[in-house]
Order: structure tokens, then C-alpha cells, then sequence
């Protein structure tokens, strides 16, 4: 992801159609992972942020997805800023309800 950028977009797949998902983001990480009730976090909770909700789509497969787009400033001192990423989707077949994405680690550049 570039500082430079107007937009970035964020994605999840293969989640359940028609349903809650959240994108939380970090700059902190929880390497070893946190068990929240259910879901593996690994953004750091002590500074997560939960930045987009809204409802996952139907693809033309019958899955679900979800996506988040947002402005990056163009800003110098963003250059080398480490942003944590993970969704989480409302899912009655996973543990505790939730589902949650593989975390991603972004460095702005």
C-alpha cells in the first residue's frame, strides 16, 4: 500500500452471503494470536479500530464477500507506518459465531 495512493480497497471472500462483517485495523499485532470467544485476532486490541461494517455481498458462486475502500493521505511521515488488518463476519457455523480472516500486515510506503 503506497501513502501516495487516493485509494486502497480491502477485500474478504469466501465468508457467508448476507451477513454482518467488520474490518478492524491495528498498529499493533498480536503475533501468537488472541482467542476472543470464538475467533483468532491478531491485530493488536490494545489499539484496534473497527473501521468499516456493513453487510458481506453473494458472488456469483453463492459465496460471500465484502470489501472496504479508503483514502491514504498523502503524507511523508506515513511512509513506513505498519497498518494490522482483519475481518470478522457474523457466521453461525463458526465457533463463537464469528468467522475471521487470516490477519495482513500493510507497510505504507
Amino acid at each position: 500500500m503506497f501513502a501516495c495512493s487516493p485509494q486502497v480497497a480491502l477485500g474478504v471472500g469466501n465468508v457467508l452471503p448476507n451477513t454482518a462483517a467488520a474490518l478492524l485495523w491495528s498498529l499493533t499485532s498480536e503475533p501468537n494470536g488472541v482467542n476472543l470467544f470464538g475467533p483468532t485476532l491478531y491485530v493488536g486490541l490494545n489499539e484496534a479500530q473497527l473501521v468499516v461494517t456493513g453487510f458481506s455481498q453473494t458472488a456469483l458462486d453463492g459465496t460471500g464477500y465484502a470489501s472496504a475502500v479508503f483514502d491514504i493521505p498523502n503524507d511523508p511521515l506515513l511512509s513506513g507506518v505498519q497498518v494490522y488488518t482483519q475481518w470478522l463476519v457474523l457466521d453461525p457455523q463458526a465457533v463463537g459465531s464469528v468467522a475471521a480472516s487470516e490477519a495482513v500486515g500493510i507497510t505504507l510506503q
